[in-house]
């Protein structure tokens, strides 16, 4: 009987801190989706991307060579379509262009949680909306000879669609599922590490098992984390394969959150650790004056 009741509290604390460190882990996940923050660096090396942004490009050159046919001015004229095409095209490397994009950019990773999480949303792609006009403007001033004499032109808004619609849901449902993970599986640990406590032949001893195992399995993620590279983490996300957001996630994994990932999960397992040290000496202690 007491080795069936040692098998069983064995399991007990293997589930339970299998538990709390998945609850850990998705309390971080949703940490970072919900403060929102992508660092600056990784905006600019997603928009430094060409395959980022050459479709960007080639939409807004569409958009101002149509304005431009609009207003009145020949843009097949012999000369000035390549010109026009080549000025426009060098949006791409400009650096004023991409500090306008990037604004927009982190502030749709500001509202990425409302839209994850928001009751009844309609499916549609996960967007942000920039306004490319006076860039534009910009370029087509430096046209050669007819630079000054062209319309200031006034383009509609540019919709850059960082997830698709369909990606987008596949998303939202594997959050909601994290959350859930989140709100959850803490008890559930705590409640399996309790069940574990009452069948144990050595209660005084529990303790500092329980704590060593949640610091070991927390130090071993950890370590995953570190051997995982940021693409292999991103293809396991969903949505994640699309251009700019795959880029943008990958960008933001390597310079910003799987280092907070490594760092929160180190520091808890060497601290269950060293709790586990204080209780086993304590469980000693009070063994000897017993």
């Amino acid at each position: 009987m007491k080795v069936l009741r040692t098998v069983v509290s064995a399991i007990a604390i293997l589930a339970g801190a299998a538990l709390l460190v998945t609850s850990l882990t998705a309390l971080l996940v949703t940490r970072a989706v919900e403060d929102g923050a992508v660092s600056e660096s990784a905006i600019r090396a997603t928009l430094r991307n060409p395959m980022v942004m050459d479709p960007v490009v080639a939409h807004i050159d569409q958009s101002a060579v149509g304005a431009l046919a609009n207003a009145g001015v020949d843009v097949d004229a012999p000369g000035l379509s390549d010109a026009l095409h080549a000025l426009l095209a060098e949006l791409a490397n400009d650096d004023d262009f991409v500090a306008s994009l990037a604004s927009p950019i982190n502030d749709a990773m500001g509202r990425l949680h409302r839209e994850l999480t928001e009751p009844g949303r309609p499916p549609a792609p996960f967007s942000v909306s920039i306004d490319a006009s006076d860039s534009v403007n910009g370029q087509l001033g430096k046209l050669p000879a007819v630079g000054e004499s062209l319309p200031s032109l006034a383009l509609p808004p540019v919709e850059i669609e960082l997830i698709r619609a369909e990606r987008f849901e596949q998303a939202r449902e594997t959050y909601s599922r994290i959350e859930y993970a989140r709100s959850t599986l803490w008890w559930a640990g705590l409640l399996v590490l309790a069940l574990g406590l009452l069948v144990s032949p050595r209660k005084r001893f529990f303790a500092a098992k329980a704590l060593a195992v949640v610091g070991a399995m927390s130090l071993a993620v950890a370590l995953a984390l570190a051997v995982e590279t940021p693409e292999r983490v991103r293809s396991m996300l969903p949505a994640a394969s699309d251009a700019m957001w795959g880029q943008l996630v990958t960008d933001t994994l390597a310079t910003q959150t799987l280092p907070e990932f490594r760092f929160t999960l180190v520091m808890v397992g060497f601290g269950a650790l060293a709790m586990a040290a204080v209780a086993a000496v304590l469980a000693y202690w009070t063994k000897a004056r017993s």
